[in-house]
């Protein structure tokens, strides 16, 4: 019997006791010692972004996937090789060593915007750069400047917020 199927057990779904997994998963990654490593060996000294800071330099770290230089507080460890899906019981294993077993050579240290966009162009099955221009939209929509970008880019604003979002994507994809 599956632990959702049993009254007696408190997830009622699944998709509740795969996400009960997955942040246990998570949990122990939180603090696991190859990327605690990578946090530290992979920092650097960066210019102090705040203007009362009492540093000139701060750690901090280059993302190598956009080259944007920012604190260490802004950096995420990135699986090079994706730890994979967790929707079934028979992925844990799977899932598990792919997030768990690994050494420096596999992670690297990104900026948020670019995990973000690994995550949605995996999720989607789009390009890394088509993904981050769909994050880019949506940002853009989500703080009601679509309109705005639009018209200073030289594009008259289609009607609907789709269509507006097609528009930006479109936009950002011209002009990498």
């Amino acid at each position: 019997m599956k632990p959702w199927e049993d009254p007696r057990t408190p997830w009622k779904t699944k998709s509740a006791f795969m996400s009960y997994i997955r942040g246990c998963l998570r949990k122990a990654w939180s603090t696991h010692p190859v990327k605690l490593a990578v946090l530290k060996n992979q920092r650097k000294q960066v210019p102090n972004p705040n203007p009362r800071g009492n540093k000139r330099t701060v750690w901090g770290f280059q993302c190598p996937l956009c080259d944007k230089e920012d604190i260490l507080k802004n950096a995420q460890v990135d699986h090079i090789n994706p730890a994979g899906t967790l929707a079934d019981i028979s992925d844990i294993q799977q899932f598990a060593e792919n997030l768990l077993v690994v050494v420096e050579e596999d992670l690297r240290l990104i900026c948020k915007d670019c995990n973000s966009a690994l995550a949605y162009s995996d999720k989607n099955n789009v390009s890394f750069e088509e993904a981050k221009a769909t994050k880019k939209a949506i940002s853009l929509q989500k703080d009601k400047v679509d309109h705005e970008f639009l018209e200073v880019a030289g594009i008259t604003p289609a009607s609907n917020a789709k269509e507006r979002r097609q528009q930006i994507i479109d936009h950002l994809m011209k002009h990498k």
